[in-house]
Order: structure tokens, then sequence, then C-alpha cells
């Protein structure tokens, strides 16, 4: 159907406002049929979501349109009716405050009716304007937050503002929808979906509240730290000319400060994607970091044979410089494969975690659950402290040396006690050449650091 674009009179418009909404609404119907049929093939849902957001997005340019309709009978019928019933009051310029009549008077021009009275006042602006006026001067804070952004190295937010968004009322549900962040990309990088760019963003003003916000540039850490639902804290690495920072979870809040920076804040939909958000920022892919992958969490696979795969985790098993993960998949199959620390981006992860499995009596860990090649017989937390040591795992601190933050001291002291490795002073550990420690690894060439040191705590 092609609709014209004929609007050379108040009737032509309000027939091309109608029609567009008729063609719309047709949309609409079509939309929502291959919408269906695409589920019902068992499609992944990044793609549904993105076809119930073209839906959505739809939907709100047919009621703007009915709406346009609605706008022109209530703000231009009293006229209409008039120039249609007098057609020889048709002349505008009338209407015009301070006018130039045919003889070179003035007409319009209020006259008091009793000397020294004020004239009485035009009415003030009707909603519409109101409407439009603030609309335009949110459109201006957006797009201006978004050069902002986008101009900045790193790409940061300016402090204290976010950009937020949030279903405008009457397109989804009745009732009030909560104000989400909304990430800014470049145009290149954009997805138009999920994330905001200069290019797309008056689409997503169509059917959309937009606000830019005040958010906090600072706060009592402990306080925070107190409050927090998660919270993690780094110290910093002079060595490897890492900054200090921490990142906190108040239900759908994330929260983080780097350094001595304005702390940033975002606001997500509810407390499983701020979950998974916060783990992100925590920029701590180890088996016990946040950012390791657990059951429950769905993760997007960004890296190697398996990109774009969408998968439920059931389990996760670290190995090598990544873990294996077995799940489901975005179809429904059953998912295995190896993926890379920095492969994947868990996108959702349940807020409300089980607690974690009791900690094995000190009796039974010290059991020797491993047994080398070369007559040493180790633990498993011996073997692997030891593999860590040779792999340069082990990172030295206040607190001792530890492996992916599992404190090593006592296991590294029994190692250096039996001889298999020597030590450097303090702390610090080394695995000389010829000693039973470089012949224990060469036996063990396949032992896993991760899944073992983390299985066995």
């Amino acid at each position: 159907m092609t609709v014209s674009a004929e609007t050379t009179s108040l009737a032509a418009t309000k027939a091309f406002l109608a029609d567009l909404g008729a063609h719309l609404a047709r949309l609409i119907g079509r939309i929502d049929t291959a919408r269906a049929a695409l589920a019902a093939r068992g499609l992944d849902v990044d793609t549904l979501t993105r076809i119930d957001r073209v839906r959505a997005q739809t939907d709100a340019m047919a009621a703007f349109a009915a709406a346009g309709v609605e706008h022109l009978t209530d703000y231009h019928g009293q006229m209409e009716q008039a120039v249609n019933n007098t057609p020889e009051a048709a002349d505008t310029d009338f209407y015009q405050p301070g006018a130039t009549a045919p003889g070179g008077s003035t007409v319009g021009t209020p006259i008091a009716s009793t000397p020294g009275e004020e004239p009485d006042q035009p009415p003030a602006g009707d909603d519409a304007a109101d409407e439009d006026e603030a609309y335009a001067r949110t459109m201006a804070e957006a797009a201006a937050f978004i050069d902002a952004t986008s101009c900045s190295y790193p790409r940061q937010a300016p402090p204290g503002k976010d950009l937020q968004h949030r279903p405008a009322e009457g397109y989804e549900d009745d009732d009030e929808q909560p104000w989400m962040s909304l990430p800014v990309r470049s145009p290149k990088e954009c997805d138009h979906t999920f994330t905001v760019c200069s290019h797309c963003l008056e689409s997503w003003s169509w059917g959309h509240d937009l606000q830019v916000a005040d958010v906090p540039t600072s706060v009592d850490v402990d306080t925070h730290h107190a409050t927090a639902d998660e919270f993690y804290r780094f110290a910093g690495d002079p060595d490897r000319d890492l900054p200090p920072y921490w990142v906190a979870r108040h239900d759908r809040a994330v929260t983080s400060q780097i350094a001595d920076e304005p702390v940033r804040t975002v606001l997500l939909e509810d407390g499983d994607r701020a979950s998974a958000t916060f783990a992100a920022e925590c920029c701590d892919t180890t088996p016990d970091g946040p950012g390791a992958p657990r059951p429950g969490d769905r993760i997007d696979v960004a890296g190697g044979p398996d990109t774009g795969a969408v998968v439920t985790v059931s389990s996760s098993i670290p190995q090598g410089n990544g873990y294996r993960i077995t799940g489901t998949d975005q179809n429904g199959r059953p998912y295995e494969a190896v993926v890379d620390a920095w492969n994947y981006e868990i996108a959702h992860r349940p807020a409300q975690q089980p607690p974690p499995a009791a900690e094995p009596e000190p009796s039974r860990r010290q059991q020797p659950t491993a047994t080398d090649d070369t007559g040493h017989g180790l633990t498993t937390q011996q073997l692997a402290a030891l593999h860590g040591l040779y792999q340069d795992l082990v990172k030295y601190g206040n607190g001792g040396p530890t492996i992916y933050g599992i404190n090593v001291r006592r296991e590294l002291e029994a190692l250096a006690d039996q001889g298999v490795i020597g030590r450097t002073g303090g702390w610090a550990y080394m695995i000389p050449w010829g000693s039973p420690g470089e012949q224990i690894i060469a036996a063990t060439p396949d032992f896993s650091v991760g899944a073992h040191l983390s299985a066995s705590r």
C-alpha cells in the first residue's frame, strides 16, 4: 500500500495521518504473524527480542499518527468550521496580532475596557505546545550527552550524568515503568536496539521516555559496601600499572569507581541483569572471581568457532585459559565446549545465588589425593600450587601468595619444607633446575590448576 503524502489542506493532512495509521496497523499484524511463526521454530531469544522492539516502535508510530489526527481535530477544528461556514471571513491575516488593514491602520490590538485598566492577556500556550517544548529540550540534552560520551576516550559518560529510558506510558503496560540506563555507542558500533547513537536517537524517542538524570559522583565506600547486595574490591597492581577500583550492586543499580575518578552508576532492568553487569564490571574471570561462569548464567559467546551462541550454563570447570562449559544453547540443544576467559559475556545471572557448599573438614582436605610418578606424594592442593608456581600464576600480596585469589602459602611452604621447591626470601619461591619440583611438573603435564585448586577448596 502506498500512502499519499498530500497535505495541502487540513482535511488532506488528517487523511494522510489516518491512512498512515491504518498502514502501520497492517504492518503490526504482519509483525505479530512473523514473530509467532519464528517463535514456533524455536528461534533464538535475541532475534525475537529485536522483533519485539520493531513491533513496539511500529505500535508507537501508529499511536502518534492517531494522536496527530486528534490534535488536528482539536486544535484546528473550530477554525475549520468557521472557514467552511463563513468563507468571507477566511482571511487568516485578520487573526494575527498587530496585523495591518488595507488602509494602513492596525487591527487586532487589545483595547482596555476602562481608562488605566490593563488589556486582557491572551491565553497561555496549550498543553501540546508545552509538550513539544519539553520534548525538544529533552532531545537536545540527550544529543549533547551522546556527543560528549562518544567523543571521550576511553568512552565515559559526563560525570554525574546518566542517559536513561523507559517505555512511554500507554505503549506497553499501564503501570509506570522503571528508568533504565541507555548505553551509548558510536554509529558504527551501535546495534540501534539495545544501545543508542546519534543516528538512532530520534527512533529511540518513539514509544520511549528519555531523560538525562543526575547521579552521584561520590559515596561513602564503607557504608556503600555494608549495604551492597554484591561488592568487589581490587587493591591495584603497581607492577602491571593497574589502579585500584571497586564495584557494588544494590538491587538493579551497579556503581563503580576507579581510583579517585567520579563514581559511575548504571541502572538495569532488574536484579538479574544487574548481577550480570556487576560480574562484567569486576573484570575478574578467575575461577573464584565474579566474572567466572556459574550454573544458571546465560552467556553470549563472542569468540572462537561458537561465536553467536547463547548458552544457559549447567556447569563450568576451569580449563587452560578458560572454562569447559556445559549447558543448553538458544535452540535447546546440548552445548559443551571450552570457552576462553575473554570470549564470553555474562548476559544474565540469577541475583539470588544458592549458598556455597560447606567447606570440607581440615583432616579431609589434607588427605593426599594425587600422587606423581617420581615418588613424591602430594595433595591435590600442593600439586596445584606447584603447577601454579611453574605457570607464573602466583600473586604476592599482604596476605601472602595466592593463585586465583586463593591463599596457597601453606601449600608452598610444605613444598619448600619437602625440598620440592626453593625459597627466594619472604613468601617468594622458585623451582630450581633439576629439582624434584621440575621432575613432578614433567610427570604431570595435563594437570589443570584451576580445576583442582577450586575443587579442593
